[in-house]
């Protein structure tokens, strides 16, 4: 795997972030961090797409946040490149909403796993909905016009690759 840092992604920044996540076990602490970032990346990319985010990864992005000169530097090497004021939390997913990001996380990110599908919102709306399991999940994500992927060699396709924040830093 190519160990290329992610910009503006230090191992001071994330040990900061995890140490800011209280009692969370450390490996479900640095792979709600990863998720977190490909939240980010996607809410910067496409700054109008409403992202209904999980409690833990909101309480991630808030430990990001707090770090104020990390994060402005963080969102403007972030695909959109522009800081990210709003909470990434919020709001229930709707069909089209969570259909799209559901498409962008895989076509973008690779597949969910278990473990990433419970943090996405979109996706358990879009499993429910189709009455599908996580391959049913992926496959209709990989099917579906995202509108929009990552560019090819961006450093952030690294994000689809590992589940933890120490595979990266």
């Amino acid at each position: 795997m190519d160990r290329t840092p992610l910009p503006a992604f230090s191992r001071e920044y994330a040990e900061a972030t995890v140490a800011g996540l209280g009692d969370r076990p450390r490996a479900e602490a640095e792979q709600h961090v990863v998720e977190c970032l490909k939240t980010l990346v996607l809410a910067s990319a496409l700054p109008d797409l409403p992202i209904a985010s999980s409690p833990e990864l909101d309480s991630v992005w808030r430990s990001l946040a707090v770090q104020t000169s990390s994060y402005l530097e963080l969102c403007t090497r972030l695909p959109g490149g522009h800081l990210l004021e709003r909470d990434i939390g919020g709001g229930d997913p709707t069909p089209d909403h969570s259909a799209r990001l559901v498409a962008l996380y895989v076509q973008s990110l690779g597949p969910f796993t278990p473990r990433s599908a419970l943090l996405w919102p979109a996706a358990r709306f879009v499993m429910v909905e189709l009455r599908v399991g996580l391959s049913g999940l992926n496959d209709a994500g990989g099917g579906w016009d995202a509108g929009w992927t990552l560019p090819p060699g961006s450093p952030w396709w690294r994000l689809g690759e590992v589940l933890r924040i120490s595979e990266l830093v």
